[in-house]
């Protein structure tokens, strides 16, 4: 079977700290965008990253270039209206999301995000941080993710997952600190947010972080399955990848495959 694996950039540590994460601060996008404002009008043009006008980043950042980067929370988008030549500023909360008009469209949604404590699933936010983040899943769950990795000493154990998660009817996105020099069982738990009065479904994600589990074991062959098809992949094009190319893919493949797989659940659990 014939896999295609994309290499996202943007999820690479030294272009995730932006609006527009593939851009660097005030970086116009080439293409034409169609920004969708919350009323439901619309408007053709085009958007440019905003500078970096705040030192440190108000929840996400422990990357030690963060300085270079601009916000990945943001207020206001700088919009240039098609036949305008003046910038403008957007407030984010009147955006619905945006549309890189590319050979293959690109949607960036404004997200609501709250954090939430590990054990309790308790909020911490009064009032969300808001992002615009391209979905990485877009099923019964939209997952959007941001990964940074530490190619210094010690590798992977400064390497940060940030993962923000939603229900595909709801504005309200939690952000999960996965630890990704854990196994996947430590990290299971705080799925319970998504529904978290769904008992079916909350039963379902404690079978599914025990280790020892059916439930478990169902994933993992799964996710077995797909690094074993990436090592062949990785092995077959050695001579075109870097080890940062290599870590970009495994984690955006892992990730889609177990948000998608998630997402399947949680739908068979709320009918």
């Amino acid at each position: 079977m014939k896999h295609f694996y994309t290499l996202l950039l943007l999820f690479v540590a030294n272009a995730a700290f932006s609006q527009f994460t593939h851009l660097k601060p005030n970086e116009e996008v080439p293409e034409e965008v169609l920004l969708v404002k919350t009323d439901g009008s619309s408007m053709t043009g085009h958007v440019r990253n905003n500078k970096m006008d705040y030192v440190l980043l108000r929840i996400l950042s422990q990357d030690v270039s963060s300085f270079k980067h601009a916000n990945v929370e943001v207020d206001k988008i700088r919009f240039k209206p098609e036949g305008n030549t003046d910038y403008q500023e957007i407030p984010i909360n009147e955006i619905k999301y945006i549309i890189l008009q590319t050979e293959k469209p690109q949607r960036y949604d404004r997200i609501n995000v709250y954090r939430f404590k590990r054990k309790t699933l308790e909020l911490k936010d009064k009032e969300p941080a808001m992002m615009m983040q391209t979905p990485l899943v877009d099923d019964f769950i939209v997952m959007y993710a941001n990964f940074y990795f530490n190619m210094g000493q010690n590798g992977a154990v400064h390497d940060k997952y940030n993962i923000f998660v939603r229900l595909k009817d709801s504005d309200k996105t939690y952000y999960m600190n996965f630890m990704p020099v854990v196994k996947n069982h430590h990290n299971f738990p705080l799925l319970k947010i998504l529904a978290p009065n769904n008992k079916k479904f909350t039963d379902y994600i404690d079978k599914l972080s025990n280790k020892k589990s059916a439930e478990n074991k169902e994933y993992h062959v799964l996710e077995d399955a797909l690094m074993e098809e990436l090592k062949a992949y990785f092995k077959a094009e050695r001579k075109n990848l870097s080890i940062l190319d290599q870590k970009s893919i495994t984690a955006n493949e892992k990730y889609k495959l177990m948000f998608s797989f998630i997402s399947k659940k949680l739908e068979s659990f709320s009918d």
